[in-house]
């Protein structure tokens, strides 16, 4: 990355901060705090009384525990690989966090249930479609990942004399894109049809708004790790501006996983229109 690419990311970067910060946390006084339960409350349109529920404490607590795990493995990660080989780029700390947040945040989403199992259980009355969990913030944002990957690909194949990536960098790059598009996709579909141990509607209605975070969250690492690759894949070379491609990609990117990152996560609402879901009591 030049200077100018690199001044002019931390300029975005900096801009970016400030404006969410001002957003977020100075649009309304009476707020709660930032992932609380009852923030997760206010997000998903909850009755007051079910901020206290003990599936939302508990999904709390697992996810702050699991992402502190991930961020570990992100650094272990980093330090093993300066160890064995000598890093290129020196972003690979970054990346490598981003990576185990990511990971952290969908492994307990897999296998992990939000509710122990009740004598008397409800059944929805609509289909859990992954449609419904899907936050309009997260959906843009990860078209938005892909589509400048698409950029980025289609330009490096229409200019000539590039210097980087090369060809095996950017093979590597894009089998990484559709290994992580794999994970994402079976995260996001498995949150959306796993069983739902529940007693009453409050249940469901934690439960969806449990299963709303978690594919939010799990889409935001995916999208933020894929405009990662978008900005690796930015041509560098001696074609006609270059540099202003090359930074304009990069910049994009940074952008990208900035907003992917810290905006999407706090964007967990319920679509416009949208009603709870249903629910009737199963009989035998």
């Amino acid at each position: 990355m030049s200077l100018f690419s690199f001044e002019l990311s931390a300029s975005v970067l900096a801009l970016f901060t400030t404006y969410f910060v001002v957003r977020s946390l100075g649009r309304r006084r009476r707020i709660p705090d930032l992932g609380s339960n009852e923030w997760m409350a206010v997000q998903q349109g909850l009755p007051a009384q079910l901020a206290t529920d003990a599936a939302l404490t508990r999904y709390r607590k697992r996810t702050r525990v699991w992402r502190i795990i991930g961020v570990i493995g992100g650094i272990v990660g980093t330090i093993a690989w300066s160890v064995h080989v000598q890093p290129r780029h020196s972003n690979v700390l970054v990346v490598a966090l981003f990576i185990g947040w990511f990971a952290a945040g969908v492994l307990p989403e897999l296998f992990v249930r939000n509710r122990k199992s009740t004598a008397v259980r409800v059944a929805a009355l609509e289909t859990r479609s992954i449609r419904r969990y899907i936050t309009p913030a997260a959906w843009h944002w990860l078209a938005g990942s892909y589509a400048l990957t698409a950029v980025a690909v289609g330009i490096r194949q229409i200019v000539t004399h590039r210097i980087g990536p090369t060809r095996a960098e950017a093979a590597g790059a894009l089998w990484s894109s559709v290994l992580l598009a794999i994970l994402g996709a079976a995260a996001v579909w498995r949150i959306s049809r796993r069983p739902q141990p529940a007693g009453d509607s409050g249940d469901v209605a934690v439960d969806d708004a449990i299963r709303s975070m978690a594919t939010t969250r799990a889409i935001s690492g995916w999208s933020a790790l894929q405009f990662f690759a978008a900005g690796y894949l930015a041509p560098r070379g001696f074609f006609p501006h270059a540099d202003l491609v090359h930074d304009a990609i990069v910049t994009l990117a940074v952008v990208g996983v900035c907003s992917s990152w810290a905006w999407v996560p706090t964007r967990i609402v319920r679509r416009p229109g949208l009603a709870p879901t249903t629910a009737a009591p199963v009989t035998a």
